[in-house]
């Protein structure tokens, strides 16, 4: 017996939708001629439509990049009822305005005048602009509002081709303007790219989860005390991310206390000058992080040093830590802080080096609870890249690494193992003799034993092949696939990465399509 679409309830119908609409791409990424969800599920039926229009959430994202979406932007903000809105507003350069239908000048306030009136129920606002004019009128917008109280999200772009310096001069010489008269009383994430704001005369700058800024000239920066301030009112703060940006560095006469962030759990930093970036990190102390992305890549610097640091943060102790929201905590105030906002790092192995020394001194590295690692670029010396993956190795599930952007020595560290020859006697070694080859009597270790996910790029398809191979050929010697029971040792967790690229760009390399198929990597999509 057939069951017909049209018997399911109401209700379902509409969590069904709303399903789809929390699915749908975010805005930013939608193709002008792509059907957002809401629209085509009120288009296939009469009684789909009904339910559609009954259904206000699913018409809450006010997206304008177009002529069309104005008046687009009306009839959604009829149909969301009274619910928030998450509006948002990109327009385009002068290069690439296409007259009537792209949002430029003679758009951008009326564009406004659409959404304003509502601005006592937005939620999040994005904003891109990619034009001096229409910079400014952005100013002249947001230095009217009076106020968005449930704003979570503020999210102000600002990117264009400068052509000449007397151009960028011009486009943050005039002093930023007071923006929501100062009342964001919900504000959680504030995201800044080439935008920067009155720092002194902006108090909701606490209580924030995300903090992102991005392309900031140091005389534009966040001053540092007011840098610290933030981050000590923000305790629940998640994510950080810097690209070029950060507090003011000046003469460099940073406070040496250090800041805790118990629980950030995920730090993005791109191309950041390597004295500044360590001058930074020195006076943070983040024990939480489970996700670490780093795109560090600027002419003639290199990154050993900070790289060096996170492996062993020498100077780092827990006298030194400031804590967010109070001053003068005893030892058991700071611990209890380093884990308030989530479980502590699981507890380490009997030979690890992280833990205290006496004194308070830590040991062990910078990121004790690392999962997840990106690097999209890095400039560094290979002896200390495989010190730093080495100590990340016992926890990071996730490594994800584009040696497109890196030296090739840096992958050639992967095709290597560490063999403790000590382990035999029943002592141990510190720092454990790096070689090519493991001996029948000694414990050979890969780097990253753990790993499910893994994705390379910038490799040519042999390269990849490479490394396969080798983590199959060594996984069985490691400690950590080795067991004292007589059952089998497990199978090498999958190398993820081989299986991705397949995914992305199959059919490329007949070969090696045929090659991850006979050695079980390859997972064959639907219909195959």
């Amino acid at each position: 017996m057939h069951t017909h679409i049209h018997s399911l309830p109401v209700e379902l119908l509409s969590r069904i939708f709303l399903i789809g609409w929390q699915e749908d791409t975010e805005p930013d990424d939608i193709l002008t001629s792509q059907v957002n969800f809401e629209v085509l599920v009120s288009h296939v039926c009469h009684r789909w439509r009904e339910v559609a229009l009954q259904s206000p959430v699913i018409w809450t994202t006010i997206h304008l990049r177009t002529v069309p979406h104005m008046r687009r932007a009306l009839v959604y903000l009829k149909r969301r009822g009274q619910h928030l809105i998450d509006v948002y507003i990109d327009t385009t350069s002068e290069e690439d305005h296409i007259p009537g239908f792209t949002l430029f000048r003679d758009e951008f306030l009326p564009v406004f005048d659409l959404v304003t009136p509502h601005v006592d129920r937005w939620r999040s606002l994005h904003l891109k602009v990619r034009d001096l004019q229409c910079k400014a009128d952005a100013r002249q917008v947001l230095s009217k509002c009076d106020g968005a109280p449930h704003l979570e999200t503020l999210h102000l772009w600002h990117i264009e081709n400068w052509g000449t310096p007397e151009r960028l001069y011009t486009a943050i010489g005039p002093p930023p303007v007071v923006i929501f008269h100062q009342r964001l009383p919900m504000l959680k994430n504030i995201l800044l790219t080439g935008v920067n704001i009155p720092w002194t005369d902006s108090s909701f700058l606490r209580n924030l989860t995300t903090v992102q800024f991005a392309l900031h000239s140091d005389d534009v920066r966040i001053p540092y005390e007011l840098w610290r301030d933030m981050l000590r009112g923000s305790p629940h703060l998640e994510r950080l991310s810097l690209h070029y940006s950060g507090p003011r560095f000046g003469s460099g006469d940073w406070p040496d206390e250090k800041i805790l962030l118990p629980g950030l759990r995920e730090v993005d930093l791109t191309n950041m000058d390597p004295p500044y970036l360590l001058s930074l990190v020195k006076r943070l102390r983040m024990p939480n992080v489970k996700k670490l992305r780093l795109e560090l890549e600027l002419p003639d610097q290199d990154f050993t040093a900070f790289i060096q640091y996170l492996v062993e943060p020498g100077d780092e102790t827990e006298e030194s830590v400031l804590l967010n929201g109070r001053d003068g905590a005893g030892e058991g105030d700071v611990r209890a802080d380093l884990y308030a906002n989530g479980a502590p790092p699981e507890k380490a192995d009997a030979d690890s080096d992280d833990e205290a020394e006496p004194g308070g001194r830590r040991r062990g590295p910078f990121f004790p609870s690392l999962e997840s690692l990106s690097v999209c670029a890095l400039e560094c010396e290979p002896a200390v890249w495989r010190r730093f993956l080495q100590t990340a190795g016992h926890r990071l599930d996730t490594f994800e690494v584009d040696f497109g952007r890196m030296k090739k020595t840096l992958f050639e560290e992967l095709l290597t193992v560490d063999v403790d020859e000590a382990s035999e006697a029943g002592t141990h070694s510190d720092l454990p003799t790096t070689t090519t080859t493991a001996t029948a009597t000694s414990a050979a270790h890969i780097l990253l034993p753990g790993l499910h996910t893994l994705r390379l790029s910038g490799l040519i398809p042999t390269e990849v092949r490479r490394y396969v191979d080798f983590r199959h050929a060594h996984f069985h010697s490691s400690p950590a696939a080795s067991s004292s029971s007589s059952s089998p040792p497990p199978p090498p967790p999958l190398v993820a990465s081989p299986i991705k690229w397949l995914l992305e760009q199959r059919q490329c390399d007949e070969s090696l399509d045929t090659w991850f198929a006979d050695v079980g990597l390859y997972v064959r999509g639907r219909g195959e």
